[in-house]
Parts: C-alpha cells; sequence; structure tokens
C-alpha cells in the first residue's frame, strides 16, 4: 500500500504532465526545468508534502520517459536545462529570433537615443514638480515667502548635472547653489503656470516696486517668467489690508499686534505715496504711513 507521499507525488506528477501536454507543447513554449521543478513543489505542497531531494534530481529522467519524442531537454550556455516541444520548427526559431532581435534593437534606440533620453527625463521632473508643488496661499505674506527654497529631488539633481556637471556635495560652490536655487524656481513657475510662487518670484517684483519703483520693469520679469505680474502685486497688498481691517472691525483705528494698551504713545503720520513710475500715471500706490513710539518695559 502506497504511503501518503507516494500518493501526493504520483498527484503531483499528473498535474505536471497535463500542464506539459495541455499548454506548454501546443503552444510551442520553451521552458526551464527549473520551473516545471517548481510546479510540481507547488502542486505537493497543496497537499501538504514536501518534494524530496530525489524527485528534483530525477525530475529531467521522468520527463523525458514521459515525452520522449515529443519534447527534448537541451541545456543552454548557462548549463540550465529547458524543455523544448518537438514541434517547434526551425521556421519557429528563425522568425522567433528576428522578432527578439527587432524588439533588442528598439530597446537599445530608446536607452541610447539623447533625445529620447532627454524627452523621458524631462516628462518625468515634470510630473514630479506638478504632483510635489501646491498652489500657494493668498494672500501671501513677503515675509513668509522669505524662507529656503524648496526644489523637487530630481530637477535639483538635474540643475546641478547641467550647471556644474557633479551633483551636490559639502564642496559644492556658492555660485552653484545659488543658480540652482534660481533656475529651479523659474522652472517650478513655468511649470505650474504660476500656480505655486516660489520665494523668488513674490519677492523679486517687490524689491524692484520698493527700490525703482518702475512698474514697467516689474512686467517685463514677468512676461520672462522671473516674478508675478504687478496687478498681482497690488491685488495682494489690497487683500492683505482687506484681511487686516477684517480682523479689526471693533476698533477704530486699526493698529498693529504689538501695540500696547493703556500706555502713553507718540504717534506721527504722514502722506508717503510709493509714485510708481508707470506709462499713463495710473495705477501707483498711495498711502499714509504712521509711526506708533512706545516705552519699552
Amino acid at each position: 500500500m502506497e504511503d501518503a507521499y507516494d500518493v501526493a507525488e504520483s498527484v503531483a506528477y499528473a498535474e505536471l504532465f497535463a500542464y506539459i501536454r495541455n499548454v506548454i507543447i501546443p503552444n510551442k513554449i520553451i521552458t526551464p526545468v527549473a520551473c516545471l521543478t517548481e510546479r510540481l513543489e507547488s502542486a505537493m505542497s497543496r497537499q501538504n508534502q514536501v518534494l524530496s531531494i530525489s524527485a528534483k534530481k530525477n525530475i529531467r529522467r521522468r520527463l523525458e520517459g514521459q515525452f520522449s519524442g515529443v519534447g527534448d531537454i537541451i541545456a543552454n550556455n548557462s548549463g540550465k536545462l529547458l524543455f523544448i516541444p518537438s514541434i517547434i520548427s526551425l521556421k519557429d526559431v528563425v522568425l522567433e529570433n528576428e522578432n527578439l532581435k527587432k524588439e533588442l534593437q528598439v530597446w537599445k534606440e530608446k536607452s541610447t537615443d539623447p533625445n529620447k533620453i532627454i524627452d523621458r527625463a524631462s516628462l518625468y521632473i515634470r510630473e514630479t514638480i506638478k504632483s510635489e508643488m501646491k498652489a500657494s496661499s493668498w494672500p501671501f505674506y513677503p515675509a513668509d515667502v522669505d524662507k529656503k527654497v524648496y526644489i523637487p529631488v530630481p530637477l535639483r539633481r538635474f540643475l546641478f548635472g547641467v550647471t556644474s556637471g557633479m551633483q551636490e556635495s559639502s564642496s559644492t560652490p556658492q555660485r552653484v547653489l545659488t543658480l540652482v536655487d534660481s533656475l529651479g524656481q523659474d522652472l517650478i513657475y513655468a511649470c505650474t503656470g504660476g500656480i505655486y510662487k516660489p520665494p523668488k518670484h513674490v519677492l523679486l517684483p517687490y524689491a524692484i516696486k520698493t527700490l525703482p519703483g518702475n512698474t514697467e520693469l516689474i512686467k517685463i520679469m514677468n512676461r520672462l517668467g522671473h516674478g508675478i505680474s504687478y496687478t498681482q502685486l497690488e491685488e495682494n497688498d489690497t487683500a492683505l489690508c482687506l484681511k487686516k481691517l477684517a480682523q479689526s472691525l471693533n476698533e477704530r483705528v486699526v493698529l498693529p499686534t504689538a501695540i500696547k494698551p493703556n500706555v502713553f504713545t507718540n504717534l506721527a503720520w504722514d502722506n508717503i505715496d510709493r509714485l510708481e513710475e508707470t506709462l499713463s500715471g495710473q495705477g501707483t500706490s498711495h498711502r499714509v504711513n504712521g509711526i506708533a513710539v512706545q516705552p519699552w518695559f
């Protein structure tokens, strides 16, 4: 009477032989014998049995005995055994070889053609930027954007390679670091269509407005992708003022949060217009500045 292992092995071989007859041979599939061994082990495992070492060693003999005349087992250049259905003709081998050569050539072109490499890299960097850089808050405070510049890792790596031919390290010159931060912010602003506003694209227009006060220069910088528009600057200033007014509805005078109540205070007010340089004279900033001086306790 057969024991449980012998019964399980017989069932497992029956499944394997059926698979070879119904799938491998009709479809002309060249299959490593190691894969057939794994399939045999799986069939044994489903019966709570472990394939013996001797069975693994004798699988070639069992296959050759079972499929004599309809299948051959040969070793490839690496010494790995392959089961080859006899119905595979010389024509099948030649055609398959030609198809593999064509596929290999296509992959070689994809991996060596500089234009294709650049296309894939640029698309990958673009998708990374769009997924990581979310819309900036509105209104934005200039002080809030004066922070360390965040550049997505793929873009930062690309820019270091372009600007210096090497990757970032502790010895990277400050000039290269500044260039990477500046160019990276330009690319992020352009890729997101201005939805994300990097620090450079907020602070630079504000600096131009404060120093030379030339609005046409701000517009030129905006068209070149180096900063937000002058209209956005004015809209942001207006939004900040309205936000401050909304927070101080119960006060007769809008005061800075640092002002202390019930303390002797000196006030000085004056009309200080920016008078930015515009072609028509319109669209300039007019303001009344006030100074509040309190004793320091």
